[in-house]
């Protein structure tokens, strides 16, 4: 995981470790992401964290994790691991 703060607001980078490099699976800026305890494919779903009713909601897809399109509501994130 990689965080950097500038002027637009913190911008979040998972990385995945493959062999001896790393590759980018997943990209924000200006939002908090929250790890979910349900999983996709075997991986932790992910959400965009923030303020409001509804939170973008991120999935494994064999690759890297997509949007798509879906939100999930503030009761479920109940039991998330928020990062900043």
């Amino acid at each position: 995981m990689n965080t950097a703060a500038y002027g637009d607001g913190p911008g979040l980078t998972l990385f995945k470790h493959e062999g001896a490099s790393w590759r980018a699976i997943y990209f924000s800026r200006g939002a908090s992401l929250a790890v979910l305890p349900t999983r996709t494919g075997g991986v932790s779903d992910l959400a965009e964290a923030g303020p409001g009713f509804e939170h973008p909601l991120w999935t494994w897809n064999g690759t890297e994790y997509a949007s798509n399109n879906r939100t999930i509501p503030d009761a479920q994130m109940e039991g998330a691991a928020f990062l900043p």
